[in-house]
């Protein structure tokens, strides 16, 4: 994701936490089809964004189990592994979501500099507590990615 902002050591999660594509997310402004029944199955499951570890887990926004709770081979680990394998693929396509972001036309230039102004302006512990109550996990959430992680057991591709 581009945002233009001065040189930061703000991470990618704290950026996305404060950006107008993640409000424009929250408030339904987007157009994401509803959810739908996964292939081959009956596992409902949301459209979702794909984030790492730093990001917290969101209804619209999978994150992979934390590596301490996870067992080699576990259906976690396999989560863990096939969102891990679609993030790689994704990040090989960087104009997917440069694309998706341009297009957007909920998001327009004033809602990104009245973005890029307030997160300059914010303090350090604002970020921080800012983000502490952003990272607070849902119920829809973790459902989410439970489903999800069944399907992949359910639904196994070999390891390379």
């Amino acid at each position: 994701m581009w945002v233009p902002m001065e040189k930061t050591t703000i991470n990618d999660a704290g950026v996305f936490e404060e950006c107008p594509f993640r409000r424009a997310i929250e408030q339904g402004r987007l157009k994401i089809p509803k959810e739908q029944v996964l292939p081959g199955s009956n596992i409902i499951a949301p459209y979702v964004l794909l984030g790492d570890a730093a990001f917290p887990l969101k209804k619209y926004l999978l994150r992979p189990f934390p590596e301490k709770s996870t067992v080699k081979g576990d259906a976690k680990d396999n989560y863990n592994y096939r969102l891990s394998r679609a993030r790689m693929f994704i990040s090989s396509k960087p104009c997917l979501l440069h694309n998706i972001i341009r297009d957007l036309e909920s998001i327009n230039e004033n809602e990104l500099m009245s973005f890029r102004k307030a997160y300059q302006n914010m303090s350090q512990t604002q970020r921080h507590n800012s983000q502490r109550r952003y990272n607070a996990t849902s119920r829809a959430a973790a459902q989410a990615r439970e489903n999800f992680k069944l399907y992949f057991e359910q639904h196994p591709l070999p390891r390379m």
